[in-house]
């Protein structure tokens, strides 16, 4: 009985068998390859013809296997290559965008033509976002103008309320960013006064709400100023100023001239008193201290200082200052500005006020800087709402420069009835 052939050597010896591995039939078992394979061999590796024939009975022919092994191979490497490049197909029909080395010439006019688009799109986004943020601006500046200006007619409505006047018409300008009231005539003389006081009419302008400033156009007339400058003019003396320990002294941090008006003592200055009083809601005008006038020259100045009292025993009269007004009585300057050195200007909200503010170079680092215009006032609060001393109102009396002169008035407010002027002050 013929013994079965392992089950590896099972084709191999059924080629063997039915082809007797005779040079002729190699052609008809190997393929193409298998030839092309053997011919690579060198002479001396060629098996004789028994050898052949010995192996090929035990399943071990030479060019049985190892061209299989090769040919196996190469089928395998192949697959391989056909995996890839069906990968790279399938990439490139996704909408991953992938590199097709065969295509990539007809793909790039289509891809310039979406990135085109794509650039476009993005440039036109962005510039709506650019207009829409200024329309944006706009809008909000505008609506901040209108808020203003309503708060100033109020304010300015409850002060004449408080004065039993009838409302003034008032007209917005959104242009210079504050209203304008019908223009009246100051050419008030004493017999004005003798009855009572006139009817006087300003406008006002909110600055700042926190500490509260508000700056008063036309506050006082031009006869009034004349009045208050005859009255002060001979009594002049240097200014002093509260040291530490509370008590009066000179020296360089305060070098102006100053003159203390007697409380009522004419019917203009009484309706001057009148009118501070109005302004703060019709207060006790005892409350307010006598007038007091201080006149610069050339460098003098008032270094930067607070209005209201740190030491306890000076607010047993009247108790604390709680608010100041500075009125501009005479400015042959171009200097001799008021400063708030701890209210930072600021751009977007105090351009605006540029034709009463100085707006220059140093204005970004500095504070606010009020010009001074004859016949207006600054008025601020010197305390907060809880009663507490407020430290944003650390303010200065600039010099007005060379052949400079300016005059002002201090009017302080207290909580409490004033009795009398600070010793030697």
């Amino acid at each position: 009985m013929e013994r079965k052939p392992p089950l590896k050597a099972l084709t191999n010896m059924t080629i063997c068998q039915h082809h007797r591995l005779n040079s002729s039939d190699f052609a008809v078992v190997y393929s193409d390859k298998a030839q092309r394979s053997l011919s690579t061999h060198n002479d001396s590796n060629v098996l004789s013809w028994p050898q052949r024939r010995r192996r090929c009975r035990r399943g071990r022919h030479p060019l049985t296997f190892d061209t299989l092994r090769r040919y196996r191979k190469k089928n395998k490497i192949k697959r391989q290559n056909e995996d890839v490049l069906s990968s790279l197909y399938k990439l490139s029909s996704s909408d991953t965008p992938a590199f097709d080395f065969q295509s990539s010439t007809n793909q790039t006019p289509s891809r310039m033509i979406t990135c085109s688009f794509e650039i476009v799109f993005i440039l036109i986004a962005s510039f709506y976002v650019f207009v829409s943020h200024r329309l944006l601006n706009s809008i909000f500046q505008y609506v901040d103008v209108g808020l203003q200006s309503t708060i100033d007619y109020l304010t300015y409505l409850h002060l004449n309320i408080q004065q039993n006047l009838s409302p003034l018409p008032i007209q917005l300008n959104f242009h210079t960013d504050h209203y304008e009231t019908e223009d009246i005539s100051n050419s008030y003389n004493i017999s004005n006064y003798e009855q009572q006081c006139p009817q006087h009419r300003y406008t006002i302008r909110i600055i700042e709400k926190n500490p509260l400033v508000i700056y008063i156009e036309h506050f006082l007339t031009e006869f009034e100023i004349q009045h208050i400058i005859e009255l002060t003019e001979p009594v002049f003396r240097p200014s002093t100023f509260y040291d530490d320990d509370g008590k009066p002294s000179y020296g360089q941090y305060r070098t102006s001239s100053t003159a203390t008006i007697k409380r009522h003592r004419t019917p203009v200055i009484k309706c001057i008193e009148q009118r501070f009083a109005q302004f703060q809601g019709n207060i006790d005008i005892d409350r307010i201290e006598p007038l007091q006038v201080v006149k610069y020259t050339h460098e003098q100045q008032f270094k930067a200082h607070y209005d209201w009292f740190s030491q306890g025993d000076l607010t047993e009269n009247g108790g604390q200052r709680i608010s100041t007004f500075f009125t501009y009585l005479r400015a042959n300057c171009t200097l001799g500005e008021t400063e708030f050195l701890d209210i930072p200007f600021n751009l977007s909200l105090h351009e605006r006020f540029c034709d009463i503010l100085i707006c220059d170079a140093r204005s970004l680092e500095s504070g606010i800087r009020f010009r001074p215009i004859v016949g207006n006032s600054v008025f601020w609060f010197n305390v907060d709402e809880q009663g507490e001393v407020d430290y944003l109102t650390y303010h200065a009396g600039r010099p007005p420069g060379e052949n400079g002169q300016k005059i002002g008035l201090n009017t302080w407010t207290h909580e409490n009835i004033f009795s009398s002027p600070p010793k030697n002050a």
